[in-house]
């Protein structure tokens, strides 16, 4: 996990700390809300943009994986 957040940080230009893993999953588990896969799959229909992949099976894991570790 520290491997995996510490790359996610990186990318974002961010510094792997509790705080920070907080952060990231509040957001991630905003993003695996039903409700927020579904507004992606109608806005992409009215706007004829491509389907995209259902993410929440990923977020389902990292979520619990960030819970595990918030404070590693």
């Amino acid at each position: 996990m520290a491997e995996l957040i510490g790359r996610y940080a990186r990318t974002f230009g961010a510094k792997d700390t509790p705080e920070y893993r907080r952060e990231v999953l509040r957001r991630v588990e905003t993003g695996a809300d039903p409700r927020a896969a579904r507004y992606w799959e109608l806005l992409s229909s009215i706007n004829g943009w491509p389907r995209r992949p259902d993410m929440r099976p990923v977020f389902g894991w990292f979520i619990e994986a960030l819970r595990t570790h918030l404070d590693d």
